[in-house]
């Protein structure tokens, strides 16, 4: 779940990605870390990935954490935006689909027509078990903005993933 909340977190806490963040980005995340557990998750996964070389302060921060000098604050009390991260992006990305496919993504409240994007998402999703309204469909898809952008988790992933892998050196060609 740390992991999961982590990525999840990762735009918030800072603001510049994609590109890189500044060490005083790094620096300031790692000071709201002690009291905010979303900041604290996000720090160690970019620890994890491999980060720390990059930024002296983080690698510090992990050296700190290992050693048991750092202690991870508690888990904020309430609902978890994580929880319906995956099914947010779900959402958004099938109202994305039936845009392109010719539907308008939200209503028009001029006319009764229920053939937007939202109503369809909606109809589905209760179809499926997941009763949602278009409300409730419609709020997501207004909040896309601050929703995690999963094409920047999976290069984020990818990235963190070759980070870890030994170096090949230079490719040999054999005659």
């Amino acid at each position: 779940m740390s992991i999961h909340i982590g990525m999840l977190e990762l735009q918030g806490v800072f603001p510049s990605l994609p590109s890189p963040p500044s060490e005083a980005e790094v620096v300031d995340a790692i000071e709201r870390s002690s009291t905010d557990y979303k900041t604290f998750q996000a720090l160690r996964l970019s620890a994890r990935l491999g980060f720390s070389d990059q930024y002296p302060a983080l690698k510090a921060w992990e050296r700190d954490l290992i050693s048991g000098l750092v202690n991870e604050p508690p888990l904020p009390k309430g609902p978890s935006n994580a929880r319906d991260a995956q099914r947010n992006m779900l959402i958004v990305s099938q109202i994305r689909q039936l845009d392109v496919a010719g539907f308008k993504p939200m209503r028009n409240e001029a006319t009764s027509a229920r053939t937007s994007g939202c109503d369809i998402v909606a109809d589905v999703m209760t179809d499926l078990g997941n009763p949602m309204t278009y409300s409730a469909v419609e709020a997501v898809w207004k909040n896309r903005d601050k929703a995690p952008q999963p094409k920047f988790l999976a290069d984020l992933l990818v990235e963190g993933v070759l980070r870890k892998l030994p170096d090949q050196g230079e490719p040999t060609s054999e005659k």
